[in-house]
């Protein structure tokens, strides 16, 4: 899943794709970045995580966009997320994306109190934080520590957070870097595996 507006000048995109590839899954592409969605009213938000749903011209849409994400969501085992940090948190993209998959009921729900994710299917949640001059993983990165939260929330087992900031390096640079912690990543899980 690609966040990023960049397109072919973006960072998170090439390692996504490298990432991805690397699974050896099949793929299910979805490009956020390049999707423009209806904006969401307060009564349209409440009114899709209504537990009985209801059906009204302005919901169309709205249910359409959750109902695709929330079945792509909870067919994966493994997601692969490019997150490029704007403005110090996620593309606005990427938080539709978030309000329309977190359902009670569907992808989450509670019980004593406690909240229990619903989507115990994803074994791996991999997030590609790309940024200019945000450090990844430091303070002023909001982005990477919210969808960590959100993922974890609907029930993901293990995240692994793949830093490709300082987009005001060299691109090779962070390229290697990044690419050289997927292949160790993966090549720990293949070892787990094996096991």
């Amino acid at each position: 899943m690609d966040c990023s507006a960049r397109n072919e000048l973006s960072i998170s995109r090439e390692l996504t794709r490298y990432l991805a590839e690397g699974l050896g899954e099949s793929i299910t592409d979805r490009d956020l970045g390049n999707t423009s969605f209806p904006s969401l009213s307060g009564q349209d938000l409440i009114d899709l995580h209504n537990a009985k749903r209801i059906d009204r011209p302005s919901l169309v849409r709205h249910h359409f966009f959750a109902d695709q994400f929330i079945d792509e969501l909870r067919s994966a085992t493994s997601l692969v997320v490019g997150v490029p940090i704007y403005n110090f948190t996620v593309p606005a993209v990427l938080k539709q994306w978030v309000d329309y998959v977190l359902q009670p009921g569907v992808t989450f729900k509670y019980e004593s109190g406690s909240a229990v994710g619903l989507c115990d299917n994803l074994r791996n949640v991999y997030i590609v934080t790309s940024s200019g001059g945000t450090p990844v993983g430091g303070e002023k990165d909001f982005a990477s520590s919210y969808f960590s939260f959100v993922c974890k929330f609907i029930g993901a087992r293990n995240i692994e957070l793949i830093d490709a900031g300082g987009s005001k390096r060299e691109r090779e640079q962070i390229v290697v870097q990044a690419r050289s912690r997927i292949d160790q990543i993966l090549s720990n899980q293949r070892l787990v595996a094996i096991k």
